[in-house]
Formats: C-alpha cells, sequence, structure tokens
C-alpha cells in the first residue's frame, strides 16, 4: 500500500518544479513553426483571377468571387483539410501560407472567409520577393499546333501569318498565368519559368508553314483541293492522327471533315501528309540484307514472319504494344492494340483492305512503357515518317515499322463486296484466301473455286490514289515484307536498318525461323525488281507533278541499291 502512494507522489513532486506542457489557451497563444499550414490567405495585388487553385482544390472549398472588380477565391474553412495545392499552385504567389490556426465556430456558414476577410491575413512579414510563373516555350518541342491558343480563355495567346513564316505570340499584360495552355500541349512544350515580368512585355517565337498559295479559309481546305479532291490522297491517315482537334474524319472512306469542330488552321494536317509534296519513291531503296524466311513458330499465307518479327521484339523487349489488323468472318478489317503474343495473332490473315493503323497511334501511345511496334503498306509509312518529322507527338515510342510490299490498296466495300461478291460471286463468309503476286489477284473460295485477275483489269477498284503510287517494296520501313520472289509459305525479307537487324540476330539466336538458302535469293531479287518497274509503269507519276506544274525527265531507272 505505501509503494502504491509513494511512486505516484514521487512523480508528482519530480513534474511540480519543470516547465508547464500545455499553455492557458485562450489566454496564451500557441507559436507555430514556419512551416506550419494555417488559413491560405490571399494576396489581392498578386492574384490574376486564373482560377487555377480552385481546379486543383480536392474539396471544393475555395471559389471565385466578385471583390473590388476583380473575381478572387474566397474560402470555406470547414471544408479545407489544408493540402496547399493552392499555394502549390498559384503562379504568381498570390495565395499565401498564414499561421492562422483558431477557426472554431458555432456554425458552418461562420467558417466561411470571405476576400475581405482573407486579404489583411497576409502581413508585411508574410509577403514574399518570388518571380511569378510565367508560361514559356521550348521551340525544339513546339509542334505549332495551335491547341494553347485555343484553351487559352483571355485570348493571350495569337499568331501572324506571313506567306510561309509564322509568328506566335504570348501577350503576358492579357495572360493571368492560368497554365490551360500548359495543361494541353500535347508535345509538352510549354511550360512554368519563374521570370520578372515588366508591362508590355511578350514571348514570341517563330515557325515555318506552308504557303496557302490558292484561295482557302484554313489549311485543311487547302489539303482538301490539293489532294483529296484530285484523288492524290493515298488515306494513310496521318492527317487524320495529326489534327490536334479530331475534326479529319477516316474509315472505309474518303478522307473528310467534321464540319461541326473549328478549324485551328494550325497546318499540321498539310505538314503531315506526304502527298502533298510527294516524294515518288521508287527502286528497291537501301538495305543490308534481303534473303527468303519462314516463321518456325506462326503459321501465315507467306510464311507468318510479321507475327514473328512482332513477337520476337516483344520478347526482347523493344516493344511491349503492337498495332496489329484483324479481321471478322467477312475479312471486315479492324485494329487491335497488341499488349501479348496470343493478341498479335490476330493479325495473321492476310487482308487487302484498308485499315486505318495511324490513327491508333493516340490510343496505343497512351499504353506503351517500352515501345510500339507497326505493320503498314508503303503509304501508310510513308505517312507515318512525314508525321513523325512534324509533330513527334504519338510516335516517339515507335520502335519497329514493319512494311508490307504493296501494288495497291481497296476499301473494304470496293474490294470484298463490289469485286470479290458481285463480280465473282463469291460471299466474304465463303472467301479462303487473296493474294496478290506477279501482277495477279488471287481468288480462293472455300469451296475450291479459284480466280486469276490481271491487276490492270481491277485498277478501277483500288484507291484513287493508288494510281501514282510506285513504291512498291515499302522503302521507308526499318523492315520490308512480303511474298514475292519466293516460295510458297515463305516471306522476302529486306533489313534496311540496325533496329530491324537486332530483331532477327534475336530470332536466330533464339532459332525462331527458317532461312531459305542463299540460292533462293536471286529470285526475290529478280521478282521484286520486276515488280518495282511493273508498279513504276501501272502507276504513273507525270499526272500528279503536272498538276503540280512539275516538268522533269521520265526516269525508267530502277536500279537495285543496297547499303
Amino acid at each position: 500500500m505505501i509503494m502504491t502512494i509513494r511512486k505516484p507522489t514521487i512523480l508528482g513532486f519530480k513534474h511540480l518544479f519543470r516547465r508547464p506542457v500545455t499553455i492557458q489557451y485562450p489566454f496564451e497563444k500557441f507559436k507555430v513553426g514556419p512551416n506550419y499550414r494555417g488559413v491560405p490567405a490571399l494576396d489581392f495585388d498578386l492574384c490574376t483571377s486564373c482560377g487555377r487553385c480552385t481546379e486543383v482544390c480536392p474539396n471544393k472549398c475555395t471559389i471565385m468571387v466578385e471583390y473590388n472588380g476583380k473575381s478572387v477565391p474566397n474560402l470555406y474553412a470547414s471544408r479545407c483539410m489544408f493540402c496547399y495545392l493552392c499555394v502549390e499552385v498559384c503562379p504568381t504567389g498570390a495565395r499565401v501560407n498564414t499561421p492562422v490556426y483558431e477557426l472554431a465556430e458555432y456554425s458552418r456558414e461562420a467558417t466561411l472567409f470571405t476576400p475581405e476577410q482573407l486579404i489583411p491575413l497576409v502581413t508585411p512579414e508574410l509577403k514574399t520577393d518570388t518571380l511569378p510563373k510565367a508560361p514559356v516555350v521550348d521551340l525544339e518541342l513546339c509542334v505549332d499546333c495551335f491547341m494553347c491558343k485555343k484553351v487559352c480563355p483571355n485570348e493571350a495567346i495569337s499568331n501572324i501569318d506571313e506567306g510561309t513564316h509564322r509568328q506566335i505570340i504570348i501577350d503576358y499584360d492579357t495572360c493571368t498565368f492560368c497554365g490551360k495552355c500548359i495543361d494541353i500541349c500535347p508535345p509538352k512544350a510549354l511550360h512554368y519559368e519563374q521570370k520578372e515580368i515588366k508591362k508590355g512585355d511578350k514571348f514570341i517565337w517563330e515557325k515555318e508553314i506552308p504557303l496557302k498559295d490558292i484561295e482557302v479559309e484554313n489549311y485543311y481546305q487547302l489539303l482538301d483541293k490539293k489532294v483529296i479532291e484530285p484523288h492524290w490522297c493515298s488515306h494513310c491517315t496521318a492527317c487524320v492522327v495529326a489534327c490536334p482537334v479530331n475534326r479529319i474524319l477516316g474509315g472505309d472512306q474518303e478522307i473528310s471533315e467534321d464540319l461541326d469542330i473549328p478549324c485551328l488552321d494550325c497546318s499540321l494536317c498539310v505538314r503531315s501528309c506526304p502527298r502533298y509534296d510527294y516524294e515518288n519513291n521508287k527502286g528497291m531503296g537501301e538495305y543490308t540484307d534481303v534473303f527468303s524466311a519462314r516463321s518456325k513458330r506462326f503459321v501465315g499465307q507467306d510464311g507468318g514472319m510479321v507475327t514473328e518479327m512482332l513477337v520476337s521484339a516483344m520478347e526482347m523487349g523493344l516493344i511491349d504494344t503492337a498495332i496489329v489488323v484483324g479481321s471478322d468472318d467477312e475479312w471486315r478489317p479492324y485494329l487491335k492494340i497488341a499488349r501479348n503474343p496470343d493478341e498479335i495473332t490476330a493479325g495473321l490473315k492476310t487482308k487487302y483492305a484498308l485499315a486505318d493503323i495511324l490513327s491508333a497511334l493516340k490510343a496505343a501511345d497512351k499504353i506503351a512503357k517500352k515501345g510500339i511496334g507497326i505493320v503498314g503498306v508503303p503509304c501508310q509509312i510513308e505517312g507515318f515518317r512525314q508525321h513523325a518529322e512534324h509533330t513527334k507527338f504519338f510516335t516517339t515510342k515507335v520502335r519497329l515499322a514493319i512494311g508490307i510490299l504493296c501494288t495497291e490498296n481497296f476499301y473494304y466495300k470496293r474490294f470484298y463486296k463490289e469485286l470479290i461478291e458481285d463480280e465473282y460471286g463469291i460471299a466474304p463468309k465463303d472467301l479462303k484466301r487473296t493474294d496478290m503476286k506477279k501482277g495477279l489477284l488471287t481468288i480462293e473460295s472455300k469451296s475450291g473455286e479459284v480466280h486469276k485477275i490481271k491487276l490492270q483489269a481491277i485498277e478501277h477498284y483500288a484507291l484513287m490514289g493508288c494510281h501514282i503510287c510506285q513504291n512498291f517494296i515499302n522503302m521507308t520501313a526499318d523492315i520490308s515484307v512480303g511474298g514475292s520472289g519466293s516460295s510458297p509459305g515463305f516471306s522476302s525479307m529486306f533489313v534496311r536498318n540496325e533496329t530491324a537487324q537486332k530483331v532477327i540476330d534475336y530470332m536466330v539466336e533464339k532459332d525462331t525461323f527458317e532461312r531459305a538458302s542463299e540460292e533462293k535469293t536471286p529470285a526475290v531479287l529478280k521478282t521484286c525488281g520486276f515488280m518495282v518497274k511493273y508498279k513504276a509503269k501501272l502507276h504513273p507519276i507525270e499526272p500528279y507533278l503536272k498538276d503540280r506544274g512539275i516538268v522533269v525527265e521520265k526516269d525508267e531507272s530502277t536500279e537495285e541499291k543496297s547499303g
């Protein structure tokens, strides 16, 4: 009993003469540290009414209200969790950290801090000389898409076009530094930079643009008048993926526009179009190796080597996403973003109907972590290269571009319905395979019915833009693949750069494909060389050049080049 009383008595005497732990609140105020998060106050003079603090507030405890002729934020303190996101995002330092913590009231309404109450909380010692955060542009990244101009709520961003010269201006007198331009910028070219802003300051940068040499309202109309309307368009859909507001439409039809969406007149559609200033890619192109091969893992019409390349690239970690084209029971193509080898095999069948592979780049870019693999016919790979050169966004993750040998391409309705079903009586669901080799189209039904048709006889079914294309071999791809020149069940392979060679080396190491003997290579070169000349004869470039006012001597040369 004595010990029970003794211990607390000693403890009490021990603390009797020490400094008190508690304070006599409210008669004595607690002194908070320098980083204490109290009521986020408002410096009225620095506030630009951008509203950024209200947009990031997770509890919606601050809204913009009118005060002294300016829109400024208030504060519902009972909702605030003092995360201080409003202070962090304020571009001018108008939202200020204060030591005010006395917020207890008898009603919820009484916890509302109006601007009239928030402004006096910013005492002189709390004011800072922090420079404002103003939007600036990384000129190397900017693609001149005009999305910043579109979203600016104060029309602080403008442009002046003179011929092929464009000047873009951010007027800091009008700009509220709200950051909407930074948030929307597709290539992330816009960012904040702390800098001293004086009256009349502007940020100006310049870009080269295509010349509007005919009377048009915007650049889409220029593209329409000079490429789409005269049927030079190959339907590569580079313009579709380049349009920042998604107003250009592809699909199983000619390229068109959504008139309900205003054109930004940014010129990206024209700059991304490979047919606007068309470089006639003909011949065999440069290559480092050529051979005939077939996959040991996948069975395809021409050896399954496209599937083998994509799966191998995924296995070696070069890509983790691939854009492939599948088809339904009636051979109607559809796009698929493959994330594993099983999904890649959905594209094994050879199809001769148009699929807008470039339009899937936006979705694939969001998913991919390592890289993207694409497969396309010559015009699509040309479109991808042109688009990648002029826009940069949605293309930087593409690590492997596999090109298919191609004579011409078709809309689904024209090829499978009007040609195969209406002309030859074979419904798409009864079709076994189609193949194009040596100037012939082979159609085979599941019942064994076979038709062989000269390509010249079906020219009017092909895309009109195919009629000037002489790029049979797909020269701008990383590797060109097709059945021409190889034995049945094998693919002809033209390796064009180091990336493709690394994939081939991996396939050799893993023993996933069978390479035909070197004796087969001359037949590949001979047949492909013949097809290059045949396509150049079938699709003369002169009508396009005449339309552009270009006079050149006719060049029949299709000499092979090897690197």
